[in-house]
C-alpha cells in the first residue's frame, strides 16, 4: 500500500527550505465543460437511474408539410424518436499522509487540507478527460490523415461536415500538437483569402492551454486532454450542444466528521484517521459520464500526434 510517509517526500525535504510552498507540475488545466459544443444534462440523483437520457424527435423543421389536393384527406405522417443515453461512472483518488510526513512539512505543503484542494482540481480535469475520450465516437463524419500533420485542408473538411449537418456555434478542441500544425500549415497560406486577415495572424500567436482564438468563424481551444491512439491525436469539431455530459452529485451527504456536503456538489474529498498507522486518509469521489448526442454534431479530427 502507497503512502506519503517521510522517506517518500524526501525530494521536497532540503537542509535549508528556499521556497515556502510545493509547485506543482506542468499539466493542462483546461476544463473542457465549460467549452462551446459541450452540455450539462444535469444529474442523475432522484431519477431512479443511473442514466440520463437525451431524447430527439423529428418532429418541427425537419418535416415539411406535405402537397395536399383541396378536399382531400390527409395521411398521418409518423414521427421518428431516438435517444442517446448517458451512464455515470465512478472516479476516485486517494493519497495516504503519515503524521511524520505532515509534521515535518514546511508550512502547509503536506496539510491534508492542501492535498484536498489539489484533489479539486484533479477532478476538474477527471471530467475533462471523460469528455474527450467520447471524440472518437464521431464516426459518421471524420477528417485527416492517419500518420499526416494537421492542415487547414482538414479544419476547412470539417466545417463543411458540420455545414452539411445545419450545425450551429462551430468549435473546434484540438491537442496543442495538433494546434501547431495547424498553424505551420497557416503559415504557408499565401495570395488567398485567408492569408492576410487579421484572424490568420492571431491564430499564429503562442498561446496557453485554453482559447485560442476564432478562425474562419470556428472558435479554437487547445488542450491536452484530447486522447491519442495509434500515433495520432483525436479532437473534434463541435456543434452546438455536440458532447453532453452528466453527473451523479449526493444529495446534502453527511461525512465521518459531521460535515454536511450540499446537494450539487459534483466531487466529495474526505478524510479519515487510521490511528494504527498514524496517517490521514484523503479520498475523492467522483460521479461523471459523458457521450456525444448527435452523429451529425461533430466531427472527428484525427491527425498525426
Amino acid at each position: 500500500m502507497a503512502n506519503i510517509d517521510y522517506s517518500a517526500a524526501a525530494n521536497i525535504r532540503l537542509a535549508q527550505m528556499i521556497m515556502n510552498e510545493v509547485n506543482l507540475i506542468l499539466a493542462d488545466p483546461t476544463n473542457l465543460m465549460m467549452y462551446d459544443g459541450i452540455v450539462n444534462l444535469g444529474s442523475v440523483v432522484g431519477t431512479g437511474s443511473d442514466t440520463a437520457r437525451m431524447r430527439f424527435s423529428d418532429m418541427g423543421f425537419s418535416t415539411s408539410f406535405a402537397s395536399t389536393n383541396d378536399g382531400d384527406e390527409v395521411d398521418s405522417t409518423d414521427p421518428t424518436f431516438s435517444n442517446q443515453d448517458f451512464q455515470v461512472g465512478r472516479y476516485a483518488l486517494r493519497y495516504d499522509l503519515t503524521s511524520l510526513a505532515q509534521m515535518t512539512g514546511y508550512g502547509s505543503d503536506l496539510d491534508p487540507f492542501t492535498i484536498a484542494q489539489a484533489m479539486a482540481q484533479s477532478a476538474i480535469a477527471t471530467m475533462s478527460d471523460v469528455i474527450a475520450a467520447t471524440f472518437p465516437s464521431f464516426t459518421t463524419n471524420q477528417v485527416g490523415t492517419s500518420g499526416v500533420d494537421l492542415s487547414v485542408d482538414d479544419i476547412l473538411d470539417a466545417i463543411f461536415e458540420l455545414e452539411t449537418g445545419n450545425n450551429t456555434q462551430f468549435s473546434c478542441i484540438l491537442h496543442s500538437v495538433q494546434y501547431a500544425d495547424f498553424r505551420q500549415s497557416l503559415r504557408s497560406e499565401s495570395n488567398n483569402a485567408f492569408a492576410f486577415v487579421e484572424a490568420t495572424a492571431e491564430a499564429m500567436a503562442a498561446k496557453a492551454p485554453g482559447f485560442a482564438g476564432v478562425w474562419n468563424g470556428v472558435n479554437f481551444y487547445k488542450s491536452n486532454r484530447v486522447t491519442e491512439s495509434g500515433g495520432n491525436k483525436r479532437g473534434a469539431m463541435l456543434g452546438e450542444n455536440a458532447v453532453g455530459y452528466v453527473l451523479g452529485a449526493p444529495q446534502n451527504t453527511q461525512l465521518a466528521d459531521g460535515t454536511v456536503v450540499p446537494a450539487g456538489t459534483a466531487a466529495v474529498v474526505e478524510m479519515e484517521r487510521e490511528p494504527s498507522f498514524d496517517r490521514t486518509r484523503i479520498v475523492g469521489n467522483l460521479y461523471v459520464g459523458a457521450n456525444i448526442t448527435e452523429q451529425e454534431r461533430g466531427c472527428l479530427i484525427q491527425t498525426d500526434a
